[in-house]
């Protein structure tokens, strides 16, 4: 009986969404740093811990990326990097009136690049290398950082903005250092 009273307040979700991607970054040279149109889907769960405070994590396929330009070099880098990622986040959800909730949320994710692609080649296997320019990048798959956000839920739809900033390098040579900042706004249902 206690099982099935917790399993009934247990709220399932899907969600998606598009966003944009850069690296928060230090580099020496010349190099323009661009952001890309990511996007991602995912299902999760909340769990109460009372009317107010819930836990909220997810599976999700996220698309995180950067392009960088280097005039003087001539070089045009795009980097493309597919996650399968869960977030935990606790949240707080503030009801503003019979119709509207909104939930403030924050914690963490962890994430791991599956695939992926350059402007050139597909890159999977090991540790993610590649040319760039005369350069040589290397690019991580685990990933780890922050994850904040809020919600406006209206009866069952969920409208969101969520920013991911990243803890770990993901792009590290004598040049270029960079962790994975990634702002999405998405939409939901819960069931």
């Amino acid at each position: 009986m206690i099982a099935w009273s917790v399993s009934a307040q247990i709220t399932w979700h899907v969600r998606g969404g598009v966003g944009s991607s850069s690296v928060g970054t230090e580099y020496d040279g010349d190099i323009d740093i661009k952001t890309k149109i990511v996007g991602k889907v995912g299902m999760g769960l909340e769990i109460p811990f009372d009317a107010d405070w819930l836990l909220m994590s997810s599976l999700e396929i996220a698309g995180k990326g950067v392009k960088f330009v280097d005039d003087k070099a001539c070089v045009d880098y795009d980097l493309f990097l597919y996650y399968a990622q869960i977030p935990i986040n606790v949240a707080y959800r503030l009801n503003l009136s019979n119709y509207w909730n909104m939930v403030f949320k924050a914690g963490i994710y962890l994430a791991y690049a599956f695939s992926g692609k350059d402007k050139n080649e597909s890159i999977v296997e090991g540790m993610l290398v590649g040319a760039w320019g005369e350069y040589e990048y290397y690019t991580r798959h685990f990933d780890f950082g922050l994850n904040v956000g809020i919600d406006f839920e209206y009866h069952r739809f969920v409208f969101g903005f969520e920013y991911e900033p990243g803890f770990i390098p993901i792009i590290e040579d004598e040049y270029v250092k960079g962790c994975n900042s990634v702002g999405y706004v998405t939409i939901g249902y819960k069931f």
